[in-house]
């Protein structure tokens, strides 16, 4: 059996510049057992760049032969009429609900970018626990994504989370993040009708704090409601993105099979990682 294919992230290069990050891809061909195809490229927030159109049009016409894509809390501009923010608040879904009012000024303006890319499909992360009883907060989710698609006039999909380790000291009242248990994962898939991302590094802490759940799994990553499908390694704990070939042995690696053949397919595993350690083994 061949490598699979998988499309990069730019956060495969966390701190390069979006365009170190594709030079630098362009001389990566794989990772564990996947090969790369640059085809399709996700726009991060991880490479600290602050968009405009006109930067993202210049972006794109560098690299023709790939089709980008907007994901998660992509930096944006300052915006001219600001004079006390260097750039743009982000916003995810929790911090959209409670506050709309700046959460539309972020996603009209993060939609100007993804009008420069063709309106692909966009993902974004559901965020902290929006505070309230979870019967009230989840008929504002549904709300709040079909306004966020309106305004970026484009398929949105939401990508859930994971339980965080208990904390310690000044952060040990952390909000909970949202969208972190099967049971939730249960109600998306079978009670929404929402678009979704599967990340399975994500679902790899959750199987650890609650036990797997190999059914649950198999079904999320069956419906056409999956959108894209995100792959990297951690240490069941902490959303660390090693690369692919820490996965090789993942609960989930045979599960692949089962994923919907129209769901598209990242990596956000750090090449930097894997870059060091191969230093050191050289050295």
């Amino acid at each position: 059996m061949g490598l699979r294919k998988i499309h990069p992230a730019l956060s495969v290069f966390p701190g390069y510049s979006p365009y170190r990050a594709m030079q630098a891809l362009y001389g990566v061909q794989s990772d564990g057992g996947f090969e790369f195809d640059l085809s399709k490229v996700q726009i991060t927030p991880q490479n600290f760049c602050p968009w405009t159109p006109e930067a993202l049009e210049r972006f794109k016409e560098q690299y023709p032969y790939t089709q980008f894509r907007l994901h998660a809390s992509v930096r944006l501009a300052k915006d001219a009429a600001s004079d006390k923010v260097q750039r743009f608040p982000w916003y995810d879904l929790q911090r959209f609900i409670e506050d709309p009012v700046g959460g539309t000024r972020y996603f009209a303006r993060l939609g100007e970018l993804n009008a420069v890319l063709g309106n692909p499909v966009y993902t974004f992360h559901s965020g902290s626990r929006p505070r309230g009883r979870d019967k009230d907060i989840r008929p504002k989710m549904i709300e709040a994504m079909g306004m966020i698609g309106e305004l970026l006039n484009a398929p949105v999909a939401i990508e859930t989370l994971y339980p965080r380790k208990q904390l310690e000291g000044a952060r040990a009242g952390m909000r909970r993040h949202w969208m972190d248990t099967w049971e939730d994962h249960a109600w998306l898939l079978f009670e929404s009708d929402l678009n979704y991302v599967v990340d399975l590094s994500h679902l790899n802490i959750i199987a650890a704090a609650e036990g797997p759940n190999m059914t649950l799994t198999r079904s999320l990553l069956s419906n056409p409601r999956m959108l894209e499908l995100h792959l990297s390694g951690n240490n069941s704990t902490a959303d660390q993105h090693t690369c692919l070939a820490t996965t090789e042995n993942a609960w989930w690696q045979p599960l692949l099979n089962d994923a919907h053949p129209d769901a598209a397919w990242f990596t956000e595993g750090s090449l930097r990682q894997k870059e060091k350690v191969a230093a050191v083994a050289a050295a």
